[in-house]
């Protein structure tokens, strides 16, 4: 009889613990679903306060000009993507080679471990706190260049993670040619990963694009200002409201253009021609 009893406790006992194994996940759905609700909400209202004052912050003259902050934007981008990008590729050759890398190679891979779990405007925001504490005045130029430093880590652990796909029949085939490793990752690893690396590329400028906290921090721009850094320098003035909208619509909308961008070339795939399909199979001859 007792027996027969310890089946269904048992039951209800693995029931009770599968219901609250499931607990976490239920959780994090819930939150996923909750956020998603909410950024859907900042957007919807965003979109009602600035889409009427799209025209007039385009043509606004300085210092709530639209049209020269997004002219500004793209040309910080452009001096600071391609400066991220190329220290990443060669940090994450150390990285994946240790014949390239030798011990920095090994150092390199913990430390990425540990760079990327901290949040970029965390570290920034304290470097330029502690200047400010110290009585340091930082430029224009450093705070560039702090921006290039705060997103080399992410970039390279990417790129790491992207060479990680490259099959290994491709690399022992190039080292059993007699290529030198250096030719190997720069000829034939970044020729195999070139389309998600353009992918990342514009993935990059998109995040650039947002990233105001280091220029805000080290005092702005003395004259046109990026977009960005409009935004956060008008926010405390209710008055600007509908501008503040307009502008964060454009920021949304120049962001999502490099993420659709990124996107589109991740998931392109060449499609063979017609022509030459059919002449493979003698159709049409």
């Amino acid at each position: 009889m007792g027996v027969a009893l310890l089946p269904a406790n048992g039951g209800k006992a693995q029931e009770a613990a599968g219901f609250f194994g499931r607990l976490p996940i239920l959780g994090a759905c819930f939150a996923s679903v909750l956020a998603a609700l909410i950024a859907l909400g900042f957007a919807a209202a965003l979109i009602a306060v600035g889409w009427k004052y799209v025209p007039a912050a385009l043509t606004a003259s300085v210092p709530q000009g639209a049209a020269a902050a997004i002219w500004i934007s793209l040309v910080l981008v452009v001096l600071t993507m391609p400066a991220t990008l190329a220290i990443a590729v060669l940090a994450a050759a150390c990285a994946w080679d240790i014949n390239i890398g030798g011990t920095v190679g090994r150092t390199l891979r913990g430390w990425l471990v540990f760079s990327t779990s901290v949040p970029a405007v965390v570290v920034g925001a304290t470097v330029f706190l502690l200047c400010a504490m110290l009585g340091l005045r930082v430029g224009i130029w450093t705070a560039l260049a702090a921006v290039v430093a705060l997103n080399v880590p992410r970039t390279t652990a990417r790129i790491v993670r992207m060479l990680g796909y490259i099959p290994a029949q491709t690399i022992d085939a190039t080292a059993a040619a007699g290529a030198a490793p250096a030719f190997a990752f720069f000829a034939v690893a970044l020729r195999t990963i070139r389309r998600p690396l353009a992918a990342l590329a514009l993935a990059l400028c998109a995040q650039l694009l947002g990233q105001a906290a280091v220029i805000v921090l080290a005092g702005g721009l003395t004259g046109d200002q990026p977009l960005a850094v409009q935004i956060w320098k008008f926010a405390p003035d209710v008055r600007l409201a509908g501008f503040q909208g307009a502008q964060s619509l454009l920021l949304v909308a120049a962001c999502g253009f490099f993420v659709a961008a990124s996107g589109a070339v991740s998931s392109y795939r060449p499609r063979r021609r017609i022509s030459a399909a059919r002449a493979s199979l003698g159709v049409g001859t």
